[in-house]
């Protein structure tokens, strides 16, 4: 059995050069939804709703939220910067993930947007359910 001191351990060895999957990342998180929450932000609303939409009619996702503005404090490219952004948070199942990732990458008006991913440990049954039915790509809802 994997303990939090062996995840650390490992994290710490492992080279930042070397890709892991991210099913093995799950994986050693835990979880056993297989659901997973992802976060971008952009610098205007109309841009998040785009980026939420594409995500979802691509059935990336199976829902999004935006929220803001927000307040971001920050650096980038070596200068402090202090700025209004939107947050999107993208519901979908880690088996979307890297193509998730691809689809913001390459519709993001920012050349190098966070794209973050954290494990959905727990949830109701049937909101666990709708997300993987949602973004599976054989199902026909």
């Amino acid at each position: 059995m994997t303990t939090g001191s062996d995840i650390e351990a490992d994290a710490v060895s492992t080279r930042s050069d070397i890709p892991r999957s991210t099913a093995a990342i799950v994986a050693e998180l835990g979880t056993t939804t297989g659901c997973i929450e992802v976060s971008t932000a952009t610098d205007t609303r109309e841009a998040a709703q785009q980026l939420a939409r594409s995500a979802v009619e691509a059935r990336l996702v199976a829902g999004a939220q935006i929220v803001g503005p927000v307040e971001s404090v920050f650096w980038h490219l070596g200068e402090f910067g202090v700025g209004q952004e939107w947050r999107l948070s993208l519901k979908t199942h880690i088996s979307r993930f890297k193509e998730l990732e691809a689809h913001l990458l390459e519709h993001h008006p920012w050349s190098n947007p966070e794209v973050s991913a954290v494990p959905i440990v727990a949830g109701s049954d049937g909101y666990l359910d709708w997300i993987r039915r949602m973004t599976d790509v054989d199902s026909d809802e």
